[in-house]
């Protein structure tokens, strides 16, 4: 089991029968979201420098480091294994597309304010990035490898962000609450907490 952690810029590999931590690789950079492909290469975004690392989740070694073009602030990742191709969403409202054999930006499309998650589904060729300050889904078509069109946006709810994706049931999971401004003081700037007995699970699905 693989582990990102972002305030300590590393992946720890733990052995969840054993309870044991195996090791650790070192990124330099927090660590926000991995996967790990049919080859066994391990991909995982780097949120302070806007990069994609490279690691080899067996020997727990960092391969190389692509800069993300394009994008700041990435955070969720999923990929396109028989296409080798990575979907990265980042927090400056893009959605990049890259080459995971060569680290080459393909395309960016727009995508929402805040984003947190993306989820792909390789039957229907969508890409899905869940925006929490917009209360939306994004919603991308993959056209070829190298092509991508933006379709309408799926109405959600604000603040839900975090997102599971059930490949079977086609359904979107979102986790949201509303949301309550606390003013600033003793000089901390305003923040945006959680209104008790308001949080709910959202099931987005066809009809």
């Amino acid at each position: 089991m693989l582990v990102c952690h972002g305030a300590a810029a590393e992946i720890s590999a733990i052995d969840p029968d054993a309870e044991t931590l195996i090791g650790k690789i070192d990124l330099g950079s927090g660590a926000e979201d991995a996967v790990v492909n049919a080859k066994g290469t391990g991909f995982v975004n780097l949120r302070e420098s806007a990069m994609v690392a490279t690691f080899d989740p067996r020997d727990l070694t960092l391969r190389q480091k692509w800069p993300i073009v394009g994008c700041k602030t990435p955070t969720g990742l999923a990929l396109d294994d028989p296409n080798s191709r990575l979907f990265i969403v980042c927090r400056s409202k893009v959605l990049v597309v890259m080459d995971s054999n060569s680290g080459k930006v393909i395309t960016a499309l727009p995508i929402g304010e805040k984003v947190d998650g993306v989820a792909f589904d390789p039957d229907t060729r969508l890409i899905f990035a869940s925006n929490g300050d917009d209360g939306t889904i994004s919603v991308v078509r993959q056209k070829s490898a190298n092509e991508y069109e933006s379709l309408p946006d799926i109405e959600t709810q604000k603040s839900a962000k975090t997102m599971a994706f059930d490949p079977k049931s086609k359904r979107i999971f979102l986790s949201a609450a509303e949301m309550q401004l606390t003013p600033a003081s003793d000089g901390q700037s305003p923040s945006a907490k959680p209104k008790p007995g308001t949080f709910r699970v959202l099931v987005v699905e066809r009809q």
